[in-house]
């Protein structure tokens, strides 16, 4: 009876929970579906909600903020050529601030500086010690008082300051002496005309000079002691004078205006000569040394229009890389004592025409050029 007892609430037990069990299908008691739902409902929620949720808010967070904080820095040091400025052409003015005034001088000696339109009545000189300057832009017109013969004579130093756009005349109505130098003179961007000698240099002289125009002048330069001229024309009036010192000359024209008559361009008693780039044109005879006491140097320039190109004597030199053009013969002797090389000269194609009795005095003489150089004469 007991046994029979303990079936029954087993049985009572039981059959509820396999009618709970079996009331959606009877047939999938088993346990195994709850743990196939476990597994599939984990691994598609882990790896599709924390993927995507923090590598999108990331990276697309972090390089938006920082290109926009980093061109701040850049863009304040770029704003720095406040410098440049600065360096306003103010000196350029200084000269302009310089009073041009009408000015008018006697004579006697004379210092300090003339500025403007110059009118002088007598004869002036520039003490030894002191200066006279010259602004560009100037005009010296010489006026003589009862026909005095005016000359602006240097012995400490002159400065005539012209400039490409402002030159300075020196010049006369008549006639006047012209600049007489024993002193310096420094000079750039001048005109002398009408004098009986433009420029005259003493033994103790000290001349610079550069863009220059001598014209219409009874003799444009004498010297006893050289000087350097650098770009300068001198046209017309009687040959320009060395008995002393050297000339220098380069991209310089003289021209005399004449087809191969009287006078020479140059003559030389003394001193010597280093000459560049220089036309000599329009006179007897371009380069005439007559006697020289120091070395000549001719190069890179040309000879025309004359009846004896060159004439020497009693010189020792070179004439090289040169246009040495008509006349009866290119080079003539005039006297011996001359030890000169003529190698690399044009002749216009041909051997020169050397009028000597002694060719060994002519160095390198079949040592011409067949064809013009192209590089001769005053550079622009």
């Amino acid at each position: 009876m007991k046994s029979n007892k303990i079936l029954l609430t087993l049985c009572a037990a039981i059959l509820p929970a396999l009618a709970a069990c079996g009331e959606d299908d009877p047939k999938a008691a088993p346990i195994s579906p709850t743990p196939e739902a476990q597994p599939e409902a984990q691994p598609e929620a882990q790896p599709e909600a924390t993927p995507e949720a923090q590598p999108e808010a990331t990276p697309e967070a972090q390089p938006e903020a920082q290109p926009d904080a980093e061109p701040s820095p850049e863009a304040e040091p770029t704003p720095e050529p406040a410098p440049e400025p600065t360096p306003e052409a103010e000196p350029e003015a200084e000269p302009e601030a310089i009073p041009m005034e009408e000015i008018e001088v006697l004579g006697g000696d004379v210092s300090g500086q003339w500025c403007g339109q110059v009118t002088l009545r007598g004869s002036a000189r520039v003490p030894a010690g002191q200066t006279l300057s010259i602004c560009a832009g100037s005009s010296v017109r010489v006026v003589p008082d009862g026909g005095a013969r005016v000359a602006l004579e240097v012995e400490g130093a002159l400065q005539i300051n012209g400039s490409r756009a402002a030159r300075v005349a020196l010049t006369s109505e008549t006639s006047w002496a012209g600049i007489v130098v024993s002193g310096r003179l420094d000079a750039a961007f001048i005109d002398v005309s009408r004098a009986e000698r433009c420029l005259r240099g003493q033994a103790t002289s000290e001349i610079n000079v550069s863009e220059a125009t001598f014209t219409q002048c009874g003799t444009s330069l004498v010297l006893a002691n050289g000087g350097t001229f650098d770009r300068t024309t001198i046209i017309g009036g009687d040959s320009v004078s060395i008995d002393g010192g050297v000339l220098r000359m380069a991209d310089s024209t003289i021209d005399f205006q004449t087809n191969g008559d009287v006078p020479d361009c140059t003559r030389w008693s003394r001193g010597g000569a280093v000459l560049d780039h220089v036309l000599f044109t329009g006179c007897h005879c371009p380069l005439h040394f007559g006697a020289t006491t120091e070395e000549v140097t001719v190069t890179n320039s040309i000879f025309d229009r004359a009846t004896f190109p060159i004439m020497v004597a009693n010189i020792q030199g070179t004439f090289s890389h040169n246009h040495i053009l008509g006349g009866i013969s290119q080079i003539l002797d005039i006297g011996g004592g001359i030890d000169i090389d003529i190698r690399d000269n044009y002749y216009g194609g041909q051997a020169p025409d050397i009028g000597t009795n002694d060719m060994g005095q002519f160095r390198n003489a079949d040592a011409f050029l067949a064809e013009p150089v192209t590089d001769v004469g005053p550079r622009d």
